[in-house]
């Protein structure tokens, strides 16, 4: 054990851990109910101002939640170390908030928190919504959360989030669903969790950035990669794949951008879309998205009002090129390329060469999901009527 631990009053040893550590430990676990003596420490701390609990390697019994009271860092010794487990039937949430008034600051760390859903019927890993008072700033680092027979992490009440490098996964219900607002979550891994989604962020002006979300991959899950119902979020650079029958991203709010993801349904998977776009979202930006995979169902499917759709890479919504109406003919059947039907306002024609006759008027008509044709009134004659044309779907 580092020297390093010796100023730190609130050290607490699971049943197993080295004698070394329970040699220099303040609280000693039995393995019966490791919770009370976790608790203790904590309530120490909590009396002392805030502080830091620290977990020793081992694994750690827990029949009763804990209770994130106050200002606090709680840290393990890696996800391969320390181990909280819900006991047999104890059928409780592991963590829990439960304080009427607001507290400021708290760290989980460097842990895992196991379920043990095989031998329970219920219980979050993490629920900081029991209680009425609102959480600010939690932080949660290389936290490993499994095997819930409920949520993985539900943070409710809670603002100025942070989620790094954690994993969430095989918990009944959603791995992780977020109210509040004002956070991060960063390089994490959520996936193979049965409930409505792996990722349900229902808060505002939430980054979600660099995460690996993934569903079913044959094993009967159907739960929705990323599902966004708040407002001003920006989902970014991640990596989801693997759906059913759900969407891989579903946006259900406003404003939101979802930009530079790659969206890969695999060969088992059924009839997911990639993103699709709530008839109640407003406002939304799909950008510079990669679709990877044969969607047997749109990679886009935007039912919403006002939302922007762009500049990703299989599923077109811009093209251009060239045609001419031929000496004799009046008309130029035109392939658009586009994954989805334009209207007549997006089609924009520029005329490069006069025909030798007068043409007349122009139009566009039968617009269709793969061509549109141009029409002039007359023959343009032997010069022809050359033009440029431009689809764009926003």
């Amino acid at each position: 054990m580092s020297s390093g631990l010796a100023g730190f009053k609130h050290i607490v040893a699971a049943s197993d851990a080295p004698r070394q550590w329970r040699s220099f430990a303040w609280y000693l676990c039995s393995g019966t109910n490791d919770a009370e003596q976790i608790q203790l420490a904590i309530d120490d701390a909590v009396a002392a101002g805030g502080g830091t609990v620290i977990l020793s390697p081992g694994t750690f019994s827990i029949s009763s939640p804990i209770n994130l009271n106050g200002d606090l860092v709680i840290r393990g010794q890696g996800i391969a170390n320390t181990n909280l487990q819900l006991a047999a039937n104890a059928n409780v949430d592991l963590f829990v908030y439960n304080r009427a008034g607001n507290e400021f600051e708290c760290n989980l760390e460097y842990m895992t928190l196991n379920g043990n859903k095989a031998n329970n019927t219920s219980g979050n890993g993490i629920n900081t919504g029991v209680g009425a008072g609102t959480l600010q700033d939690i932080h949660l680092v290389y936290v490993f959360v499994q095997s819930f027979s409920e949520r993985g992490i539900l943070l409710d009440n809670a603002w100025g989030l942070t989620m790094e490098g954690c994993i969430v996964e095989f918990c009944e219900g959603t791995g992780v669903e977020v109210l509040g607002g004002n956070g991060k979550i960063n390089a994490c891994k959520i996936g193979r969790n049965e409930g409505q989604s792996n990722l349900w962020i229902r808060g505002n002006e939430i980054m979600v950035q660099g995460v690996q979300c993934w569903s079913n991959n044959g094993t009967g899950e159907v739960a929705e990669g990323i599902r966004v119902s708040g407002n001003r979020n920006v989902i970014m650079g991640c990596d989801v794949y693997n759906s059913d029958t759900e969407p891989l991203i579903l946006v259900a709010g406003d404003d939101n951008s979802v930009v530079g993801n790659m969206l890969y349904i695999g060969t088992e998977a059924g009839s997911a879309e990639g993103v699709q776009l709530h008839a109640d979202s407003n406002r939304n930006l799909v950008e510079s998205n990669q679709f990877i995979g044969t969607f047997d169902n749109k990679a886009v499917d935007d039912n919403g009002t006002g939302n922007i759709v762009r500049n990703n890479t299989g599923w077109i919504t811009e093209a251009s090129g060239t045609g001419s109406v031929t000496s004799g003919a009046t008309t130029d059947v035109i392939t658009h390329g586009l994954s989805v039907t334009p209207t007549a306002a997006d089609i924009r024609i520029t005329f490069t060469e006069q025909g030798s006759n007068d043409y007349g008027r122009w139009w566009v008509d039968s617009i269709t999901s793969t061509q549109f044709t141009l029409n002039v009134s007359a023959d343009p004659g032997g010069n022809n009527l050359d033009f440029s044309w431009q689809a764009i779907v926003l």
